[in-house]
C-alpha cells in the first residue's frame, strides 16, 4: 500500500441518527466503507485508518487517513473543507470532511 490520498476529519453519527451501535476499530486495512464524495456516478471505496486512536464510537469525531480503492475517481476534485458522507451498505454512519489532500493527483485547481 502506497501513501494515503487525503487525511480527514470523521464524526460518526450516534446510533440513535442511524449510525453504528457497537464501537469498532481500524486494524491493517481491515475498515472498508463507501464513500459518498459527491459524484453523480456512485460512491468510492476507500481503505480507512484511524490516526492515534483505536477505536471510534457512535457520536465520536475522529481524523483518519484514506486510500481510495479506485483513486482514479477522484483525480482534479478534492480540496480541503470538502464535506462527505461515509456508508457501510446503505445508511450513512458518518460525515467528513477532508483536512489535507496528500496524493497530488487529487488536487481539485481553481
Amino acid at each position: 500500500m502506497g501513501p494515503p490520498d487525503a487525511e480527514v476529519v470523521l464524526h460518526f453519527l450516534p446510533a440513535d441518527s442511524g449510525g453504528r451501535k457497537e464501537p469498532f476499530r481500524t486494524v491493517a486495512g481491515s475498515w472498508r466503507p463507501m464513500l459518498d464524495m459527491g459524484r453523480s456516478d456512485g460512491l468510492n471505496g476507500a481503505l480507512v485508518e484511524f490516526i492515534g486512536a483505536e477505536w471510534a464510537s457512535p457520536g465520536d469525531t475522529i481524523k483518519a487517513r484514506i486510500w481510495f480503492l479506485s483513486p482514479q475517481l477522484q483525480h482534479g476534485r478534492l480540496f480541503e473543507g470538502m464535506t462527505f458522507t461515509v456508508h457501510e451498505a446503505q445508511p450513512a454512519i458518518a460525515h467528513g470532511r477532508v483536512g489535507k489532500v496528500l496524493n497530488a493527483e487529487m488536487v481539485k485547481m481553481a
